[in-house]
């Protein structure tokens, strides 16, 4: 398979870090008149596209079980899109923090969205260690190999 597509079946932490500026940068360019209006859809297109795409190979092959790290990746993505959305609208707007300080069922979708962040960064975080284990074996096995040649 291709590396991007590969890179995709085993999301971790960083690509949750590439989500949060894509969301931050979207939502910047609709509140900010001055900026670009394409910028937003590009924001949200790379970060949302790629892992879809994946997921739709995934699951038209024979393991479908290879879908839930492109569908993983896909909601870490939408989470990061909407924290960091919720950061700038917060940070921009004095209407929206306004809003956010004084009704309780305004936080509620805020609390919500860093609540399903924990757990897809803990599940992307557990993909990270096993991807770093298996770097780890495969890098012994070279330096076994090599000291058995030489």
């Amino acid at each position: 398979m291709p590396e991007q597509i590969v890179a995709r079946l085993e999301p971790n932490t960083f690509d949750l870090g590439i989500a949060l500026p894509a969301g931050a940068i979207a939502t910047y360019a609709k509140v900010n008149p001055g900026a670009v209006s394409s910028m937003a859809g590009t924001a949200i297109a790379v970060a949302l596209v790629p892992p879809v795409c994946v997921m739709g190979l995934m699951l038209s092959g024979p393991d479908i079980s290879n879908a839930q790290g492109p569908a993983l990746l896909y909601a870490a993505n939408l989470l990061g899109i909407l924290i960091g959305g919720i950061t700038v609208l917060a940070i921009r707007e004095p209407y929206f923090r306004d809003k956010l300080r004084r009704r309780r069922r305004s936080r509620l979708p805020v609390l919500l969205a860093l609540g399903l962040a924990v757990v897809v960064s803990q599940k992307l975080y557990g993909r990270y260690e096993q991807y770093r284990y298996r770097l780890n074996r495969e890098v012994a096995q070279k330096q076994i190999e090599s000291e058995i040649r030489y």
